[in-house]
């Protein structure tokens, strides 16, 4: 059971394949992920002055996204650009809701 969710963050499976993420943290948030990591599969790819980018190795789903969203503005999505996408939408219906 445990190498079944491996490749994921919470508990919903979907059929998607393993992606490579991307996210870059805020240095201040970067700190915290060195220390905290999202995932067993993280390893950083730089950490400097601008923020801290690192990669997982994960199937995007439901709870990954609430995870990135807890975030606020300390995290960016840099890839795959399906799930910036979905990000982004999140986002823009969480500001309609304040129009």
């Amino acid at each position: 059971m445990q190498k079944y969710f491996y490749h994921t963050i919470g508990i919903t499976i979907n059929k998607e394949a393993i992606n490579t993420i991307r996210l870059w943290f805020s240095r201040s948030q970067g700190h915290y992920i060195k220390t905290q990591h999202l995932h067993a599969t993280q390893q950083i790819i730089s950490d400097d002055e601008q923020g801290l980018i690192i990669s997982l190795q994960l199937v995007p789903n439901y709870e990954l996204i609430q995870t990135l969203l807890a975030f606020g503005p300390e995290v960016k999505i840099l890839e795959p650009d399906t799930l910036r996408t979905q990000m982004k939408e999140m986002l823009q219906r969480s500001l309609a809701l304040y129009r």
